[in-house]
């Protein structure tokens, strides 16, 4: 599971560690490496994965909690001129999203405007006579099976349309900030809401204090063109299809050996007999009857497919995982005239590149997520919750101190001061993701890796005891150097 790790530009490491504490304890309560794995899949799958942290309050029995959601990319609409998903914050204009809710949940959300949505008939009604009803791109399967009684019972339902942009309107009243900056009418993102039936259910400034996009994108492998990324499966599936063709041809001609079909003459069998067929196989012992001057049926065994078909086919596999980044060292084996077990070493470490590259980009895309839940942590959840998640002895003095800073917003004196109050807390705490903490290597492992970098000077030796997961390296680290001079001291004497 990966390891975040948060750092404080204020020098709050107090305050860092307990969000650390929080946010990975939070991770591990909502299986997050459940939702990574879907998130993998996709983006593995279509070449990216649009990813959602948004604060919904219905959530935990309506105490509200962080919803994860990874929705396909049909239904999220991405500035086309974005080129890097890992720029979407900074470049992107504007991101949109579709969302299918039930018309209770639509007026609960948006009240009186909420109860002016009509029901979307693709998702509020099952068809008496079709199994399958429209979606988002895709079927959905009817809710019961038991007939036409269920047609008129379904939940009535809505999509709704939601899109964040960076809009760049100057307030009208006082289009400067006193630094010189300009002051934005809707400086954490506009945020548009309205129905498929053309509803206005909300327009205004975003909720969120960090002021970006409430979402990031996993691209599975760089595209210079887009931010969408490259789907592996596309890559592959022209020789899959291949394969397959040519496997269903052979299995089907190996079929026709052991089942031949028979060609017989017209009329040279009894009626009676082509009742009973099955006599006409290859069971020892059977009697074939045919009409008196007629040729008798026979078999007609295809031909055997040719070597070449078979050495397309293993060419074929070896193509693909060639592509997919599997190679004989990966599965044991060693390569053609290699026996040397430092050779062998040096091609499994080549042969993990690909896997090192595709843990890099998650674990760059883990820590762009992170910081958007980080975010909604620091605003959303209770002193209460934040309690519980972490064990830290400053707890309640960490606590006390974000309690000053919501006073500090309330009674800020205008719009600047709160909007650089929430610049600064957003930009203070800055998490990561330890690295490899994503490729699931052992501690054992791990710590070799780091005796070899502190043997060649590249790491401190603290990071070797951070490795074996040591409480207090550095602490513990100079103790050990005062006792070596200490020692050293003695013996010069």
């Amino acid at each position: 599971a990966p390891i975040f790790e948060v750092s404080s530009r204020s020098g709050n490491d107090w305050g860092a560690d307990i969000a650390e504490d929080v946010i990975q304890a939070w991770w591990e309560e909502y299986s997050g490496q459940t939702f990574l794995d879907r998130v993998a899949l996709q983006a593995m799958l279509g070449g990216s994965a649009p990813v959602f942290a948004t604060w919904d309050q219905a959530l935990d029995g309506w105490s509200g909690d962080i919803r994860m959601q990874c929705l396909p990319t049909r239904q999220v609409v991405v500035d086309p001129y974005l080129s890097e998903a890992r720029l979407l914050q900074s470049d992107a204009l504007f991101v949109g999203v579709e969302v299918v809710r039930p018309l209770s949940e639509m007026r609960l959300r948006y009240g009186d405007r909420g109860k002016l949505v009509k029901p979307q008939s693709g998702f509020s009604h099952f068809s008496g006579t079709s199994e399958y009803v429209s979606g988002i791109g895709r079927p959905y399967r009817r809710a019961s099976n038991r007939g036409a009684e269920m047609s008129s019972s379904a939940v009535p339902r809505a999509s709704e349309r939601r899109i964040y942009f960076r809009d760049l309107t100057l307030h009208p009243m006082r289009p400067e900030t006193q630094a010189g900056t300009p002051n934005l009418l809707f400086p954490r993102k506009r945020c548009i809401v309205w129905s498929w039936d053309k509803v206005l259910l909300s327009d205004g400034d975003g909720v969120n204090w960090d002021g970006k996009f409430p979402l990031e994108l996993h691209d599975w492998g760089m595209n210079l063109e887009h931010s969408y990324g490259e789907s592996e499966y596309e890559s592959l599936w022209p020789m899959q299809d291949a394969v397959d063709r040519l496997l269903s041809g052979l299995v089907h001609n190996a079929r026709l050996h052991n089942e031949p079909p028979w060609m017989a003459e017209e009329n040279s069998i009894d009626p009676v007999e082509l009742d009973h067929w099955e006599r006409y196989s290859d069971h020892p012992g059977q009697f074939h009857f045919y009409k008196p001057g007629a040729r008798a049926p026979e078999a007609r065994s295809p031909q055997a497919y040719p070597q070449v078909v078979v050495e397309t086919l293993r060419m074929l596999q070896a193509g693909m995982e060639l592509i997919s980044g599997i190679v004989p060292v990966m599965r044991g084996q060693t390569e053609p005239n290699v026996s040397a077990g430092r050779a062998i070493d040096s091609l499994q470490a080549a042969a993990a590149a690909t896997t090192r590259r595709a843990s890099r980009r998650l674990e760059d895309f883990l820590s762009r997520y992170g910081q958007l839940v980080l975010s909604r942590i620091m605003q959303y959840f209770s002193d209460e919750r934040i309690f519980y998640l972490t064990k830290h002895p400053r707890t309640q003095e960490i606590l006390q101190q974000r309690q000053q800073f919501l006073a500090s917003l309330v009674n800020a004196p205008d719009e600047e001061e709160m909007e650089r109050l929430l610049l600064f807390a957003n930009r203070d705490l800055k998490l990561k993701v330890k690295p490899k903490s994503g490729l699931g290597i052992s501690v054992a492992q791990e710590i070799l890796f780091m005796e070899r970098q502190a043997a060649a000077g590249r790491v401190e030796p603290a990071e070797v005891l951070k490795a074996a997961r040591v409480s207090d390296a550095d602490e513990k680290i100079e103790a050990a150097q005062q006792a070596q001079i200490k020692q050293a001291m003695r013996m010069a004497q």
